[in-house]
């Protein structure tokens, strides 16, 4: 089994719905393996989701698949976009977090 198909098992609880995923750019810091990511509006490139932000990522739209590091330079990533979550295993999930996720075809475990 690959790395990436051990993360999802570890985020993903139901393998009948989803996950459904794409590639996707990051930017910012390093990031955790079931890190919510907010996407930023004026770049289409995703970062760790914050309630507080005002630039697109305040509102909860993904879940990062696998551990990444955009500190230094953007790159692609695998994220989820549906699915059953574990909710245990996400980092980041605040009740804003989870009802922009819920609004978006998320479900949680």
């Amino acid at each position: 089994m690959d790395q990436i198909s051990k993360q999802i098992k570890t985020i993903f609880a139901a393998d009948n719905y989803g996950p459904v995923t794409e590639e996707a750019t990051l930017t910012g810091g390093p990031y955790v393996s079931g890190q919510v990511l907010g996407l930023i509006t004026a770049s289409d490139k995703y970062t760790a989701y914050s309630d507080i932000a005002t630039d697109g990522s305040e509102v909860a739209s993904a879940i990062l698949i696998e551990d990444a590091d955009a500190s230094a330079a953007d790159m692609t990533a695998v994220v989820g976009k549906v699915g059953v979550l574990v909710e245990a295993n996400l980092t980041g999930l605040d009740a804003a977090a989870k009802a922009d996720l819920t609004a978006a075809h998320f479900f949680f475990k």
